[in-house]
């Protein structure tokens, strides 16, 4: 995943947590799986919203424009 810089940070002695930024409000996170994370987990669930929000916009558009060229 382009753009998607993960680093080690040292917690304790010894012990190192991999932590990413995340890509929409720049915060240091970890959720288990930085490497294919773009997004904390408040702002990934905002992105998941706006992203299904965008997809179900279109469908229904074109849904619509069917229905028009067929006559129903």
């Amino acid at each position: 995943m382009a753009g998607n810089n993960w680093k080690w940070k040292k917690i304790a002695p010894g012990r190192f947590l991999a932590v990413t930024t995340c890509q929409r409000c720049g915060v240091e996170f970890n959720n288990g799986n930085v490497a294919a994370s773009k997004y904390c987990p408040e702002c990934a669930k905002i992105v998941q919203r706006e992203k299904t929000r965008e997809r179900v916009r279109k469908w229904r558009a074109n849904k619509k424009a069917d229905r028009r060229d067929h006559g129903a």
